[in-house]
């Protein structure tokens, strides 16, 4: 995905960049950004390395005062949005000053950023600055009238934010994290409520026990906690994790089950072809996972949990799915023996081997 995203910063963009600042800012130095970045630069780098070296060339081809700078930067920020407008926040990220310098300014632009981007990256800069300072602001944040900054309380907070740097605090107790969250727990936008569940499931990979707490407390409340539940929950549901899936209402029935493979020997890196019987005695709410364990190139096995139903039904059931063994950037297959399992309501009722050929 990386890999196809990072084509958004191109030639097309710099141009576009360098043409707003030209128009807008007299002090830009359009032949110092130019020879700090181009389209031969930005091919050798992914997507985060594009971000750092544009924000770079805006550093070197503006005034070297930071704060006079960042205020040219949001003159031009709102013309541009998505992956690209990283590089605004990115700015702020390397080059905010290390004490307690232009804090206020830097937060200032960073609340103006994230409404055409988003900034959870470069606001953990400014929390490793003045923690204190920080969480109060985010906490202004998470009651704000824009969506756009209460997600950032909640996204720029997270505990392990991936490609982010980790926040020691809050792993280690994330209870000052429910300022915010108990306030954004039932937010009317999607995106905030995301950034929510994210965040819960963040806690609940170093304080299980805590993620559980508060998912029985929350559940019920309305469909929007109910969601953020599922969500958050959803490494837990994979794992059959009992107390989840009591939560949730999935809980143990009366059923027969059959997996079935449509070959027993399949070509690297082509679909596997299957079906799942299920019969029902009663009308249930039924979940039902597969289970990949495939071959590692080093060592054990590797293991892939793939949610492919969650219904209340009392109809017997019937799923023909196609499983995807393409080569991927975070995995990939190798010939050999391999198995699947089929899990329902928790349970595992079949199991199937096939070949990688």
């Amino acid at each position: 995905m990386a890999e196809l995203l990072k084509h958004s910063i191109n030639q097309k963009f710099l141009d576009q960049l360098a043409d707003a600042l030209e128009k807008d800012v007299a002090t830009f130095n359009r032949k110092k950004f130019e020879a700090h970045v181009s389209q031969k630069i930005l091919n050798s780098l992914e997507l985060k390395g594009r971000w750092g070296v544009v924000a770079i060339a805006l550093f070197e081809s503006l005034p070297k005062n930071y704060p006079e700078s960042l205020k040219e930067l949001q003159k031009i920020a709102p013309q541009f949005s998505g992956l690209p407008a990283f590089c605004f926040p990115t700015f702020v990220e390397l080059f905010a000053p290390s004490d307690h310098l232009y804090l206020e300014d830097s937060l200032f632009a960073l609340g103006l950023f994230t409404q055409f981007s988003t900034a959870e990256f470069a606001i953990r800069h400014l929390y490793k600055i003045n923690p204190k300072k920080v969480l109060e602001q985010m906490i202004n944040w998470s009651t704000h009238s824009n969506f756009h900054l209460r997600r950032l309380s909640s996204e720029g907070l997270r505990p392990r934010l991936p490609w982010g740097i980790k926040i020691p605090d809050f792993i280690q107790d994330p209870q000052i994290n429910f300022q915010i969250l108990e306030k954004l727990k039932n937010d009317p936008e999607l995106y905030v409520r995301k950034s929510v569940a994210n965040h819960l499931n963040d806690i609940g990979k170093d304080h299980p026990k805590l993620l559980i707490e508060t998912c029985k407390r929350w559940w019920g409340i309305s469909p929007h906690t109910n969601w953020i539940i599922k969500h958050a929950l959803r490494n837990m549901l994979k794992t059959q994790n009992s107390e989840a899936l009591k939560i949730v209402g999935i809980k143990n029935i009366s059923i027969k089950a059959k997996l079935k493979l449509h070959k027993k020997k399949i070509k690297l890196y082509n679909p596997l072809n299957y079906s799942v019987d299920i019969k029902i005695a009663k009308k249930s709410l039924i979940r039902i996972d597969i289970i990949l364990y495939f071959i590692r190139q080093t060592f054990g096995e590797g293991k892939k949990v793939f949610k492919i139903y969650e219904k209340e039904t009392s109809k017997d059931l019937t799923l023909i799915k196609k499983l995807s063994l393409k080569k991927m950037t975070t995995r990939k297959y190798f010939k050999g023996k391999h198995r699947l399992e089929l899990v329902v309501n928790g349970k595992i009722y079949d199991e199937q081997t096939f070949v990688v050929f």
